[in-house]
């Protein structure tokens, strides 16, 4: 048994990630409404000074843009494209119906690692807020060429991986195996003594 758990536990785990990548992928073609472009005027630029109609300049490090989704628009995946883009990570928050915080376990790294186009994919929840921060630095411009939601991504990028799924992946294995074995040893050591 302690043999086999371990790298049982990691081909579970491999065999749910492609069984979910591949669902998300048929979900999403079925249910995905049709392709919308977005003006940044509909969004609330925050920690940022307005320059022209799609270029801003962040006022702090933190420069952020906060989608309210007051239309309740599906949306599955946005994507947007900078002209000039903050030299940060990029990352996207989001609030669904049920809570209205911005939260660290609501947040997503882009599918796409160019600084230019952004690019990701939300869970299967009802979306009521997204927040787009384009992290750089303070005075840094930054100057939209696009937003689209609900643009169709390639097969292959379902399955892309960011460094903290990587780390859950070595991790979670190795905690549920430990505890498993745990309570085997204590299963057996408790009927020796019977």
């Amino acid at each position: 048994m302690r043999k086999y758990l371990l790298p049982m536990l990691y081909t579970i785990f491999i065999i749910f990630y492609l069984i979910s990548g591949i669902f998300n992928f048929v979900y999403d073609r079925v249910k995905m409404p049709e392709e919308q472009k977005l003006d940044i005027s509909q969004f609330y630029a925050e920690n940022m000074k307005q320059i022209d109609e799609k270029t801003f300049v962040a006022i702090t490090n933190d420069p952020q843009f906060i989608f309210l989704n007051n239309e309740n628009i599906d949306i599955h995946t946005i994507k947007y494209t900078l002209k000039q883009g903050g030299t940060g990570s990029k990352a996207l928050y989001y609030i669904t119906q049920k809570d209205n915080v911005w939260s660290a376990r609501k947040m997503l790294l882009p599918k796409a690692k160019e600084q230019r186009e952004v690019k990701y994919i939300l869970p299967k929840n009802n979306i009521k807020s997204i927040r787009l921060d384009v992290s750089g630095t303070f005075v840094e411009i930054i100057e939209f060429d696009e937003i689209i939601i609900n643009y169709r991504p390639k097969f292959i990028e379902y399955f892309s991986v960011t460094y903290m799924q990587i780390a859950k992946f070595i991790v979670i294995p190795l905690i549920i195996s430990s505890v498993i074995l745990y309570f085997y040893d204590l299963y057996e050591h408790y009927f020796k003594k019977q």
